[in-house]
């Protein structure tokens, strides 16, 4: 849910949730399992990610106990899908790899971005933007 920054307890439930989430991501991720989170987390984890940010910063959505939950999320990084031009460029970039899902199987047109670039949003954004024009480019199915 979107949780209430007015209401004390509805925030606690959302940030419960979060944290049992990111309790079962890691159990699963430690056992070796791949997960693919999907839905309506009702959280804008950067500033790029909604348009009024500045007036959004005490309101639920846009807290920084939720926007740290996402941090924590993205730790190891973000693997974008780009065109093979820009692929390359990402892979000449110190500290980008590959993306392998599992050993040894590198997925052709994904680049990984290491924490540091993550959490960097003006290194992030441009990448972040060929990786949207990219998606934008392909036929629909």
């Amino acid at each position: 849910h979107t949780g209430d920054a007015d209401t004390p307890e509805r925030m606690r439930e959302k940030l419960a949730f979060l944290d049992a989430a990111a309790e079962r991501l890691a159990a699963l991720r430690a056992a070796g399992r791949h997960v693919v989170l999907t839905g309506d987390l009702n959280v804008g984890h950067r500033e790029f990610d909604i348009k009024n940010w500045k007036g959004n910063l005490k309101k639920a959505g846009f807290l920084p106990e939720e926007r740290t939950w996402f941090d924590r999320l993205f730790a190891d990084g973000w693997a974008l899908r780009l065109s093979e031009a820009d692929c390359a460029d990402a892979l000449a970039v110190p500290g980008v790899t590959g993306f392998s899902p599992m050993p040894g199987r590198t997925m052709r047109g994904w680049a990984l971005l290491p924490p540091e670039m993550v959490a960097d949003d003006a290194t992030l954004e441009p990448w972040v933007q060929r990786a949207l024009d990219f998606a934008a480019s392909l036929p629909s199915k």
